[in-house]
């Protein structure tokens, strides 16, 4: 798309227009080519959608990494937006080796520690034991 509006903007400034005139056209066009995607879009007898109520039915859900320590339980507060719960397994995992390397260098154990993985509305996702991510041979 960058190659595209740059090229366009070339092409106008190659038939005499300034610099200036010619990114401001390519805005124009870019805006009103999106507008009839847009408008496009929410066609097929369908209500016309809100770009906002679009992009809010696009968001990623948001997951909770929360640490269980033998008996102590540690809430993730923030949690991060990923695309599945696949993706959300895939990064405890990630965090965990980090966190059991870490552990490891400084000597402390990384024993009986657990990742729950949880969504917004407090649905468990998965759980994932630090152990499990990486191996003692």
């Amino acid at each position: 798309m960058t190659a595209l509006v740059a090229g366009l903007a070339a092409f106008l400034v190659t038939r005499g227009f300034t610099e200036t005139s010619a990114s401001a056209i390519t805005s124009l066009i870019v805006g009103v080519v999106i507008a009839l995607v847009v408008w496009a879009w929410g066609g097929n007898n369908l209500p016309l959608k809100r770009l906002d109520s679009v992009l809010m039915e696009q968001t990623m859900p948001k997951y909770f990494f929360h640490v269980r320590r033998n008996d102590v339980f540690e809430e993730d507060l923030e949690g991060i937006d990923l695309a599945s719960p696949e993706q959300a397994c895939e990064e405890a995992t990630a965090a965990a080796r980090e966190i059991v390397a870490e552990r490891i260098r400084i000597g402390d154990p990384a024993n009986g520690d657990v990742f729950e993985i949880m969504t917004e509305d407090g649905t468990a996702v998965a759980t994932v034991p630090f152990r499990s991510a990486v191996q003692f041979n």
